[in-house]
């Protein structure tokens, strides 16, 4: 079933209007100290042979067909049960990851101490850039680096559900770094009823705003199906994550879903505003009911139907496979928005082989629908497929 809501809400301008090139391939990142280390030469030919030979797909789809190479290279390397055995799912190579406690960012040659409330003085706050209903976002200097500056509203200091909102968003990210696949905290402080967050700063936005952006709509088929791939293994990440099975209760239409996540420098997609987590767990009849925000801001075909009210103000208890099914809509917004005519044949295509197991991913039974795991590596073998990787 395709999803077809317009996306009207979508900012009509880029973000980020630089060119986008591909990376070196030639060097993978450590995982254990953070350092750089030869690709074995076998392995770099080949990739470099695969690179060669797709040229004319990776020239418009850039680092998006790079990092699903990545992918590939990585699954092949780590074996068909890396998911199962691997609950963090890293497997970004040049993620700049630090220890827990620990940040760093584009510049930086090691690992710095979070920031805390004494160094505020030395953050200087510059443009607002973004703004919710509880909480505001500057592009900041901290020491001639570029940062995230999150804090409450001032005008909401007062109303304690928002506040106690914002403040439990930012326990939740503090808590799943540090992770590839939530926005990096370089530091916090909570004085009285006050939050503030210092934060990596994503230069292209929201994945709203991105896929609504000049660069996106210049993505072929394997770009978009890149975004996805890296989208579906937020999804895996959080219902897999360190503080236990996690769904975003916010995500109840295709904007606000997409709007949930940012679009680092480094080209991964994060989890950011996650202000409302609930723990889900089936077996502990553990259930999220979310019952936050306004009812006319809730898509009921957007939501699973488990999800969908059923009485105006007490929505039904559900688990994560009713992200499973939101994931899937959020396949098709991304893989056709901004499509020109040219484009979307060799997507339908692309897609055609994924329709029965998108199907799954909305069966009216959550129990018959797979598992975020399992989308993001189906999405994988058929990036495989389709770039003849077989």
């Amino acid at each position: 079933m395709i999803y077809q809501e317009k996306l009207t809400e979508l900012s009509p301008y880029a973000r980020n209007s630089r060119p986008l090139k591909l990376p070196p391939v030639a060097y993978e990142h450590g995982a254990a100290r953070g350092e750089d280390r030869p690709v074995p030469t076998e392995m770099n030919s080949a990739l470099n042979n695969v690179v060669e030979k797709y040229e004319s797909i990776i020239k418009n789809s850039t680092r998006w067909v790079y990092t699903s190479l990545e992918a590939y290279k990585n699954m092949e390397k780590v074996g068909s049960n890396f998911f199962a055995q691997n609950k963090d799912l890293t497997i970004y190579p040049n993620w700049r990851g630090c220890s827990k406690g620990f940040f760093k960012v584009d510049g930086m040659s090691s690992c710095f101490a979070w920031l805390t409330c004494e160094d505020l003085k030395d953050i200087k706050i510059e443009r607002r850039i973004n703004h919710g209903l509880g909480k505001e976002v500057f592009e900041a200097d901290w020491n001639g680096n570029t940062v995230a500056y999150v804090r409450l509203r001032p005008e909401r200091l007062h109303q304690e559900p928002i506040r106690s909102r914002v403040r439990t968003g930012i326990e939740n990210l503090i808590r799943l770094n540090p992770s590839p696949y939530v926005t990096q905290v370089l530091g916090y402080c909570f004085e009285g009823q006050n939050s503030i967050m210092i934060s990596e700063l994503a230069p292209l936005g929201d994945l709203r705003d991105f896929v609504g952006s000049q660069n996106y709509a210049e993505l072929d088929r394997l770009g978009r199906l890149g975004v996805v791939i890296r989208l579906a293994r937020v999804f895996a990440f959080m219902h897999n994550s360190p503080i236990g099975k996690r769904v975003n209760c916010d995500m109840t239409k295709i904007t606000r879903a997409l709007s949930q996540f940012l679009v680092t420098s480094d080209f991964r997609i994060v989890a950011n505003d996650l202000d409302d987590l609930p723990l889900v767990n089936r077996e502990e009849n553990k259930l999220a009911n979310c019952t936050w925000g306004k009812i006319e801001d809730r898509d009921p075909i957007f939501q699973a139907p488990e999800e969908r009210l059923h009485h105006t103000s007490i929505p039904n208890p559900f688990d994560e496979k009713a992200d499973v099914w939101k994931l899937a809509n959020m396949t098709y917004t991304i893989m056709y928005r901004s499509v020109s005519p040219s484009k979307k044949k060799g997507i339908d295509e692309l897609m055609a082989p994924l329709e029965d197991f998108l199907g799954r991913c909305q069966s009216q039974n959550p129990d018959d629908r797979p598992t975020a795991k399992e989308v993001v590596i189906e999405l994988i073998e058929q990036y495989k497929k389709a770039a003849n990787f077989l």
